[in-house]
C-alpha cells in the first residue's frame, strides 16, 4: 500500500517523479540522433547557424545531464589512475550541485573533503552513455566549431542559444531549453510514456537502476554485495557524517565494487579512527605578520604574503611556529586553541592562492593583487573579493 502510495500521490493523483532513462531509452535516443545527425558532422566545420545549431543540439543532448552550470574550470581532462592499471580519466568538480552550498556556507570544514570530485572513465560498451567520450569531443567541438579559441576559465560549457542561433558566451544554458531536448528526442526516438515523462532527472534515476539492476554481471553492484561488503563501513560513516556525503565519489562505476569497498573501508578507518596528533611541547603560535626580526625592527609589509607563504609551508620555528601551518591537524584548533583558527585560516586562503590558483607565478600574483603591497590585511581583502567573484566564497550578508 505504501508503494502503491508513492506512485501514485497520497491524494491520488497522479506522480510527478520522472520517468527513469533506461540503458535501452539512451541507446534508442542515440540512434535516432546519430541518423538525424552523423557523429561524423561533428568533425566538420558548421557552414550556416542552422546547420551549427542542429550539431550543437544533438551533441549537447548527449551529455548535458543536470550540468548546465559547468565552467571549463571545473573539467581536468588527460588525466591516469595508476592504481587502476593507468585507467584514463577526466576530473569533474560538481560545485553547484544542490543543497551542498548551503553546507560550504556554514562552515570550512565541508570543503576540506573535496566534496563533488568525480573520476569520469569511458564506457566503450556503452556508447549511448559514455560520458568520457562525449565530453573530451564536445569541449573539443566548442572550441573549434562554437567559441573558435581554447575555453577560458570560466567559459561555460552548455552556452545558451540566442533567438538569431547566435551563441551567448557569458550564459549557460537553461533548464527548459535541456528539458525541451530531452522531449524532443524522446518522441522522435519514440521513447514509451505511458506513467510519467522524461524529466532532467530521467538521466540519474535511469542510471541508478543500470547500475545496481540491470548492469551486466560484473559491472552491477548488487545489494547483497553492498550489505556484505559495507557493514564495516557503514558503522564507521555513522561516526564521520561528513565523509559519508563524499565518499561515494571516490570510485568511478566502471570499477568491481567490492575491491573498491576494501579500500574504501581502510581510508575511512584511517579517517575516522586515526589518533590526534599530539600538541607540539611548547604550545601552539601563529605568529603575526609583520614579524619581528633579529635586529629588532619589523618586516617590511610588502613582504607579509612571502612570510605567510614559508608559514604555510616551512614553518618559522624563529618565531615559534616549528611545524608548518599546512600539516597542523584539525585537532590542534579546537578548544583551547580554538583563538588560532581564524589566522590559521587566512595564511591559508593567502598562501593557497598563490601556491594553488596562481601556480607560485609571483609576478601574475602581484599584478592580479597590488594589494600585497599594503601588508596581508588589505591582500586577503582582495583574495576574497577574487574568490567571490570566482564563487569559491560566499560574501557574508
Amino acid at each position: 500500500m505504501v508503494a502503491i502510495k508513492n506512485k501514485c500521490g497520497m491524494d491520488g493523483g497522479d506522480r510527478k517523479h520522472s520517468l527513469a532513462m533506461s540503458e535501452e531509452f539512451m541507446s534508442r535516443m542515440f540512434a535516432w540522433s546519430d541518423e538525424t545527425c552523423p557523429a561524423s558532422r561533428y568533425e566538420e566545420k558548421s557552414s550556416t547557424v542552422e546547420e551549427q545549431n542542429l550539431k550543437t543540439k544533438h551533441f549537447g543532448v548527449q551529455i548535458c545531464f543536470e550540468l548546465i552550470k559547468l565552467q571549463r574550470k571545473h573539467l581536468t581532462f588527460g588525466l591516469e589512475d595508476s592504481k587502476a592499471f593507468n585507467t584514463p580519466y577526466f576530473e569533474l568538480q560538481l560545485t553547484n550541485r544542490k543543497g551542498w552550498q548551503k553546507r560550504v556556507n556554514k562552515t570550512d570544514k565541508e570543503a576540506d573533503l573535496r566534496n563533488g570530485k568525480f573520476k569520469i572513465c569511458a564506457q566503450p560498451d556503452l556508447p549511448a552513455c559514455d560520458s568520457f567520450t562525449w565530453m573530451t569531443r564536445w569541449v573539443q567541438y566548442l572550441e573549434e566549431d562554437i567559441y573558435k579559441c581554447p575555453l577560458n576559465p570560466d567559459d561555460y560549457i552548455f552556452p545558451a542559444t540566442g533567438a538569431n542561433g547566435i551563441v551567448q558566451t557569458g550564459e549557460h544554458i537553461s533548464h527548459d531549453d535541456v528539458q525541451k531536448w530531452i522531449t524532443e528526442f524522446a518522441a522522435g526516438a519514440d521513447l514509451p510514456r505511458a506513467n510519467g515523462t522524461f524529466s532532467t532527472h530521467c538521466f540519474r534515476r535511469g542510471g541508478a537502476q543500470y547500475r545496481f539492476m540491470f548492469a551486466p554481471v560484473g559491472r552491477r553492484w548488487t545489494l547483497r554485495q553492498i550489505k556484505a561488503s559495507s557493514a564495516k563501513l557503514l558503522q564507521l560513516l555513522q561516526q564521520s557524517p561528513k565523509i559519508s556525503r563524499c565518499f561515494i565519489s571516490r570510485f568511478p562505476p566502471t570499477y568491481a565494487l567490492s575491491t573498491e569497498f576494501d579500500k574504501l573501508l581502510r581510508i575511512v578507518a584511517a579517517a575516522v579512527t586515526a589518533p590526534a596528533r599530539p600538541l607540539p611541547d611548547a604550545g601552539l603560535i601563529v605568529p603575526d605578520v609583520p614579524i619581528t626580526l633579529l635586529s629588532g625592527a619589523k618586516s617590511e609589509r610588502s613582504e607579509s604574503w612571502i612570510i605567510i607563504v614559508q608559514h604555510w609551508e616551512d614553518g618559522d620555528a624563529e618565531h615559534g611556529l616549528t611545524t608548518s601551518l599546512k600539516d597542523w591537524p584539525k585537532d590542534w584548533l579546537r578548544g583551547t586553541n580554538k583563538p588560532l583558527a581564524m589566522k590559521h585560516t587566512q595564511q591559508r586562503i593567502i598562501a593557497t592562492e598563490f601556491i594553488d590558483h596562481y601556480k607560485r607565478d609571483k609576478q601574475s600574483f602581484l599584478e592580479a593583487y597590488p594589494e600585497a603591497n599594503q601588508g596581508s590585511s588589505a591582500l586577503l581583502g582582495a583574495i576574497n573579493k577574487a574568490r567571490e567573484a570566482r564563487g569559491n566564497r560566499i560574501a557574508r550578508k
